[in-house]
């Protein structure tokens, strides 16, 4: 009877708003208020903590929170906090079970860091519904010029859909289309994805395409959640937490030790083949601390000519412990773009989207000037920054 009435309490609003249709207001911005500000904050964290603590022992789980990700209810100020608080369940490393009591969660809303992050990610999601809603495709979609990953660790998966775009991106348009509420979604001529409208906190946690355009990356990460719960649940013959969420579903491991396996298996295995229906192929390259033999240039530039020619998607990773030049990330995925063979030059894509200028003569040391996550790397430094290339196989299954 006490969970029914909980369910019931109105969506918890930011202090000195009313419940009905306020919980989407923007407050004032981190330091403006001073110590005003951190009492708000404390007093809205505890509504929602009440709210969320299903169980009512005195501390919110991970499961718990996932279920205010996903809960179409949970919307604005309420739906930031949610995915500010998973950030801080996800990132415990003591090694013990991942829960915050309220005093702990007080205590993240006392760091400046915290309150920094919150309101980040609160006024992303407020400028995104002012200007964006929930419109699928805006003038100019899709583009690499608005593209940034967003929390979910999915950098694998983004690298390709960069690619995809890059290639056509008429084909990337021609995947997703309104359905009711929701969307569907076919990946490489495959069956039809059914997914549900997105919540705040799934556009929030998910990859943005800026403002002013549309919730297409959204919904592409969903429709790709969708799939590997399938599929999951298929190879276990069990049922997947119903509150999983996009982030649980196709995150990269977060622990560094766990990392190079893991997404050698989904960039190897799972993504290629969903969207482009071919298999993927991949090259242990120089810097490797993977198994397999390293591949020299002259092993790997063939490749990089026949990707360029046909057409094919490809990615490149980086190992989780190497010394990459400045710019460029460890553990994570890069969409290969292009290959100039005369000039040796790879045209590589970083789905954060950033902008990088080197301090300094660019060049492996210092990194590379890139635009909107793009930038050239020589082929000599290709092969020692990168430890694998993934990439997709012709249309034969052995054809490489």
């Amino acid at each position: 009877m006490i969970a029914a009435i909980v369910g019931c309490l109105p969506g918890a609003v930011w202090p000195g708003h009313a419940a009905e249709g306020t919980n989407s207001a923007k407050p004032a911005a981190v330091g403006a208020a001073g110590d005003r500000t951190v009492a708000e904050l404390h007093s809205f964290l505890t509504l929602c903590f009440r709210r969320w603590d299903s169980d009512h022992d005195g501390s919110l789980t991970l499961s718990e929170v996932n279920a205010k990700l996903t809960d179409p209810k949970i919307v604005g100020n309420e739906a930031a906090a949610a995915v500010a608080v998973r950030n801080s369940l996800e990132n415990a490393k003591d090694g013990k079970t991942n829960s915050l009591t309220l005093k702990q969660l007080l205590a993240h809303g006392e760091e400046p860091g915290w309150r920094a992050g919150f309101f980040r990610v609160r006024d992303r999601m407020w400028s995104n519904n002012r200007t964006v809603g929930r419109t699928l495709f805006m003038a100019g979609d899709p583009s690499l010029l608005s593209f940034h990953q967003g929390r979910i660790g999915d950098c694998y998966f983004l690298a390709l859909v960069g690619g995809l775009v890059n290639r056509g991106p008429a084909a990337v348009h021609s995947m997703i289309r309104r359905s009711g509420s929701g969307y569907t979604v076919r990946f490489g001529g495959g069956p039809e994805v059914a997914v549900p409208a997105l919540t705040d906190g799934e556009m929030i946690a998910g990859a943005s395409a800026g403002r002013e355009h549309g919730v297409w990356l959204c919904a592409l990460e969903k429709a790709y959640s969708i799939r590997c719960r399938e599929a999951l649940e298929s190879k276990s013959g069990a049922p997947i937490d119903p509150n999983a969420t996009v982030t649980d579903l196709i995150g990269a491991p977060v622990h560094r030790d766990s990392y190079q396996g893991a997404l050698i298996h989904k960039a190897a295995v799972e993504p290629i083949a969903l969207l482009t229906g071919h298999r993927a192929v991949f090259l242990t390259l120089s810097r490797s601390d993977v198994d397999g033999s390293p591949t020299g240039l002259h092993e790997v530039e063939p490749v990089l000519v026949r990707m360029a020619r046909e057409h094919r998607l490809g990615e490149v990773l980086t190992g989780p412990n190497g010394m990459e030049p400045d710019g460029i990330p460890t553990a994570h995925a890069f969409g290969v773009l292009g290959y100039d063979a005369s000039a040796q030059s790879v045209t590589v894509f970083n789905p954060w989207g950033n902008d990088f200028t080197p301090i300094g003569l660019a060049g492996f040391r210092n990194g590379y000037p890139t635009s909107h996550g793009v930038f050239q790397v020589p082929l000599g430094d290709f092969v020692r920054i990168f430890t694998l290339l993934v990439y997709e196989a012709g249309e034969g299954m052995n054809d490489p």
